[in-house]
């Protein structure tokens, strides 16, 4: 597993100071129910053996994590995406499952960072 935090502070702030904290909520939303869905279709590329639509899948987990701070998820999505025509079977399927792992992390803190914000009074700006 590649080792990095796993949410950027700054870019959670970022989307904070853009539109408050519904926004941050609301993308924390849509990063999970997208990550959650192109996973499931990555998976199914990899156990179907279509590298290409699993390097394409990991692209896209990668470009969303990017827009919430998601960095473990960006960073494993990343090596999937590089590697999915040069890695055997086996290391793509433990990619995968170690992706999944970040996903559900960052989901969960980053869940945790808007609730917590969103329920702070004097928090909303």
């Amino acid at each position: 597993m590649i080792d990095q935090p796993a949410i950027d502070a700054a870019r959670v702030e970022h989307l904070r100071a853009l539109g408050g904290a519904p926004f941050v909520t609301e993308m924390v939303r849509l990063f999970r129910g997208f990550a959650a869905e192109q996973l499931a279709l990555l998976e199914r590329a990899v156990a179907t053996g279509d590298r290409p639509g699993a390097a394409r899948r990991a692209h896209a987990i990668r470009s969303s994590a990017m827009n919430v701070g998601a960095r473990a998820v960006q960073a494993l999505a990343g090596a999937i995406e590089a590697n999915a025509t040069g890695d055997d079977a086996a290391t793509l399927v433990e990619r995968a499952a170690d992706l999944r792992t970040a996903v559900l992390a960052a989901a969960g803190v980053l869940a945790g960072l808007a609730d917590a914000r969103a329920t702070t009074p004097g928090a909303e700006t």
